[in-house]
């Protein structure tokens, strides 16, 4: 569908500009052909626009969506008088407008990509989720140390998904959903280090980084970059696997959704056009008995977690080559010949 962004930020000044209705919202339905009707109003009497989803009540999903984050509230209203299912989406300070105006023109693009109002409230309840992961830190922008971070993870994404197809790679991504390593599936699993400069320090952030347990197989992708003028920025990189996998991100919610929930804005790509990076390789190790590692059974009883850090040069005995993980990477991806 065509950006709703300008639609949106004309019809909040129209209602804004509005008398008083003398109810909790006045609003006007936006021009979108959509499975939920999509209103642009303010609530009264403080006047905050809000983006308002309604639905049928019976259309309403079982778990409650509440939440504040970064100067947004998000409401879920079941109003039985009037048969409505509602979800308000609130600016509650103007400072984030700009964030506020992205989420909405990215929400209503969600629910007209929808088929059917079921599924409109679905991906509405899981994009919303997303955004409140990516507004928890309350910041703008990554941190170097993120951006480096999230690079490495999109050029092994890359390697999954030109080896075996990005919806299994970006399926088995589940380190923006929280899980203990950064990809899995199949009991197979990967966890990314990535770098800059000559150091041979890893950073193992969790106890459970490296644990096994439940596990056939766990390597560690060490991914080593070298900031360059010719190198390519973390905007590129992602734009070029958009493109791999061929969607764009209105439709493509589970890149999208991972990237949002990292902390990944497309308003904030200005913070990432100054680092180029140019990735210098890959070394594979696996993580076996002999591995100097942490984890939860070595520790003693009352130390709930800790970070260390682990000297390349002692993992020298378990350094496995490319076809070693590419074997791994198809008994991940369910593509074993």
């Amino acid at each position: 569908m065509i950006d709703p962004s300008a639609e949106l930020i004309e019809k909040w000044a129209r209602v804004s500009a509005s008398e008083p209705s003398g109810h909790e919202w006045r609003a006007v339905a936006l021009n979108a052909i959509a499975p939920l009707r999509i209103l642009v109003g303010v609530r009264e009497p403080d006047n905050k626009i809000a983006l308002i989803l309604e639905a049928p009540l019976a259309e309403a999903p079982k778990e409650f969506i509440h939440f504040t984050a970064n100067g947004l509230t998000v409401a879920d209203q079941r109003r039985f008088g009037e048969n409505i299912y509602r979800v308000a989406i609130v600016l509650e300070r103007s400072e984030v407008r700009d964030v506020f105006e992205v989420l909405a023109a990215d929400i209503v693009t969600v629910v007209a990509s929808a088929s059917n109002t079921k599924t409109a409230i679905r991906a509405t309840t899981r994009r919303l989720e997303a955004w409140q992961a990516c507004l928890r830190s309350g910041r703008r922008g990554l941190t170097l140390e993120e951006q480096i971070g999230l690079f490495g993870e999109v050029a092994v994404l890359e390697m999954l998904g030109d080896a075996a197809g990005y919806k299994e790679a970006v399926a088995a991504w589940g380190g923006p959903l929280d899980s203990i390593h950064d990809f899995s599936a199949r009991g197979i699993a990967f966890e990314v280090k990535s770098s800059t400069g000559v150091g041979n320090r890893i950073q193992i952030s969790t106890l459970n980084q490296l644990e096994t347990e439940g596990l056939n197989q766990l390597l560690v992708v060490r991914l080593r970059l070298r900031e360059d003028s010719n190198g390519i920025t973390l905007n590129e990189y992602i734009g070029k696997i958009r493109v791999k996998i061929d969607e764009p991100s209105a439709t493509d919610p589970d890149f999208g959704e991972r990237l949002l929930r990292l902390g990944y804005l497309l308003s904030d790509s200005s913070l990432y056009e100054n680092n180029r990076w140019v990735n210098e390789g890959f070394r594979f190790y696996e993580v076996m008995q002999g591995f100097p590692r942490l984890v939860n059974s070595d520790i003693p009883a009352g130390v709930i977690d800790g970070a260390y850090v682990i000297d390349e040069q002692a993992l020298l005995p378990f350094r496995r080559e490319i076809d070693a993980f590419e074997l791994a990477a198809e008994k991940m991806l369910g593509k074993l010949r």
